[in-house]
């Protein structure tokens, strides 16, 4: 199910994560309709869509990452996230300093560069929301340099320390967008395959 969520300034966190959140919520409301299982719903996203996704599955259970007039059923909690070259914390010297110096566009999801936005920069980051209720994660990672991908190996450390299953697959020569072309499509598909049949089965 190709899901949409807002971008540019009025996509600025937490949008995009009630959007997503609320389009699983609707995928359990239509789920009879869809001849979907309520109880096997997964996330995956690349890049950015990759952030977003281990944002959804870190914060199952956390009812205060939602959008204050969301329901409280049904659930908006997934069973197992894939994240594809995405960054799970904004809280990287890397990453603090580009902002600092080299204002874009990517930046408008934190509110603008962190010396002003410490708060957003710091909630936006789905390595501070583990728990043991969140998603069983595959990070399916690059080797390319930029951009800057920041806590994957921490945050599937800290996952398996809690006792929940996280992966990190990192393949080799690929550039950044590495998931949307040959040779490596056939690969992402195979191992996203392969993590979300053990996971749902």
């Amino acid at each position: 199910v190709p899901v949409s969520y807002r971008l540019g300034r009025p996509g600025r966190f937490p949008a995009p994560v009630h959007d997503l959140k609320a389009a699983v919520r609707w995928l359990r409301t239509h789920a009879a309709e869809y001849g979907i299982d309520p109880a096997r719903i997964a996330i995956v996203g690349g890049s950015a869509g990759g952030t977003l996704a281990t944002m959804i599955g870190a914060t199952n259970g956390q009812p205060e990452t939602d959008a204050a007039e969301a329901p409280a059923t049904p659930s908006s909690d997934v069973q197992a996230v894939v994240d594809i070259d995405g960054t799970v914390t904004f809280l990287d010297n890397r990453l603090i300093e580009q902002a600092e110096t080299e204002p874009s566009p990517y930046w408008e999801y934190v509110h603008g560069i962190y010396s002003a936005n410490r708060e957003v920069w710091v909630a936006a980051s789905p390595l501070n929301y583990v728990t043991r209720r969140s998603a069983p994660t595959l990070f399916l990672a690059s080797t390319a340099k930029q951009p800057v991908l920041a806590g994957r190996e921490e945050m599937a450390r800290r996952l398996q320390v809690l006792g929940v299953v996280a992966e990190t697959i990192q393949i080799p020569d690929t550039p950044h967008p590495f998931w949307l072309v040959h040779p490596w499509f056939e690969r992402v598909v195979a191992e996203t395959d392969r993590f979300l049949k053990e996971r749902l089965k």
